[in-house]
């Protein structure tokens, strides 16, 4: 169950945005009879998507753009430390089932692009860049034998810088 807004300014006056933010929480019912938030129950998905684009002389512009994303983070359950220690490896606290959150997601991607256009041609050049503030987002934990603790586990990618060539004949 959950709850989904927009707002969104369609691109008129060479200016566009889309705000969105779903709130939810998302359970499961396992054979047991009782009601479990989900690994993705993380209670709030947002982006903001804005741009501008600035038109020159003879179908020439520059496109600028950027999209926010802040999305709760995913659950996981708690270390059962005990029986960890005894088997050596994660065992889930079955008491606790994703009752923990791993911190918040935040990114932060961009654009600029050329676009132009010939009698017999049509072209862009872009460069988007993902993550430009290189944040470490956190995607999960793993089980660290030597401490029996949890700790957390990083996507591996950082800033991304993506340049892209296109051609419409």
């Amino acid at each position: 169950m959950g709850l989904d807004l927009a707002v969104e300014k369609f691109f008129s006056n060479n200016v566009y945005f889309l705000l969105t933010g779903s709130f939810f929480k998302s359970y499961f019912y396992p054979k047991d009879g009782n009601r479990y938030l989900t690994t993705f129950a993380n209670d709030f998905v947002s982006s903001l998507t804005i741009g501008r684009e600035f038109s020159f002389k003879k179908g020439r512009s520059l496109q600028v753009g950027a999209r926010i994303l802040y999305n709760g983070g995913n659950r996981y359950t708690p270390l059962d430390e005990t029986a960890s220690s005894e088997q050596e490896r994660y065992i889930g606290d079955v008491n606790r089932i994703h009752e923990l959150q791993i911190p918040n997601y935040f990114r932060i991607d961009t654009r600029i692009a050329y676009r132009y256009n010939t009698r017999k041609l049509t072209g862009s050049i872009s460069l988007d860049i993902q993550n430009l503030t290189n944040y470490q987002n956190p995607n999960g934990v793993r089980y660290d034998g030597i401490t029996n603790s949890l700790n957390l586990r990083y996507h591996a990618s950082g800033l991304v810088p993506v340049l892209a060539f296109g051609f419409d004949f």
